[in-house]
This record gives C-alpha cells, structure tokens and sequence, in this order.
C-alpha cells in the first residue's frame, strides 16, 4: 500500500477512496496483457490470410475439405484469443479501493487502460476522474 486515505474504523462514504495500492505488481500485469494482445492479434492476422488461402483453393478445388475446416477453426480459435487478451488488457489496469453502497471493500479497475510507456508513474498513482 502506497497511500492510506481512512483508518480503522472511519467511517466512508461509498465510492470514497480508501487506499491506494503499490502498483508494480499492475504494471507488470498491465504489460504483459499488452504483449499478449498484441501476439494474439499477429496470429489473427495469419490466421486470417490461411483461411483466406483455403478458401480460395477449396473454391477451385485445390485443396480439400479436410484443410479448409482446419484454417477455420485456427481463425476461430485466434479470434477469441484476441478477445480473451481485450480482456485481460482491460482487467489489468491499475485498482484502487472504495467502500461500496454496503459498506464492504471493493476492488474496481480505473475506467481506461493507462498507457505505462507514455505516461509517468505519478499520472498512475492520481484518482481517475
């Protein structure tokens, strides 16, 4: 914990922040969701081109049904690794803690991914308005 904003037994209102978390364990999840994503939007695209290639073929009847089905179902398959590295990428973001409407602790990601390349670590430790 980097900042603590209440103490033990304060009272909160909900959404008010209670703590602000070391980050270093996000960023390093933030990032590697990042290269996930980007690795599975690379084999997307060859995915894509394979099934494009045997489709042709299988339309001129040079190749068969059998490798045609196979590029289909590597298009599928690359295509919810891409959304299953979205969301990765949108559940690794930075938390912070806030009582909730019943007053227990919750853990919620900030509304938008932050950059960590562009922007300095202060901009990570502000509250997302």
């Amino acid at each position: 914990m980097i900042e603590r904003r209440a103490n033990v037994r304060d009272r909160l209102k909900a959404g008010q922040l209670a703590a602000r978390l070391n980050l270093q364990n996000q960023q390093n999840a933030l990032r590697s969701a990042q290269a996930n994503l980007s690795a599975a939007q690379g084999q997307l695209t060859q995915a894509r081109n394979t099934f494009d290639r045997q489709q042709t073929l299988l339309e001129r009847g040079f190749t068969i049904r059998a490798q045609f089905d196979k590029a289909q179902q590597a298009l599928q398959t690359a295509q919810a690794q891409v959304e299953s590295a979205q969301a990765q990428l949108r559940n690794a973001g930075p938390v912070e803690l806030h009582r909730t409407p019943r007053g227990r602790d919750a853990r919620r990601p900030r509304a938008k991914p932050v950059d960590l390349g562009r922007e300095p670590f202060e901009a990570l430790t502000k509250r997302a308005t």
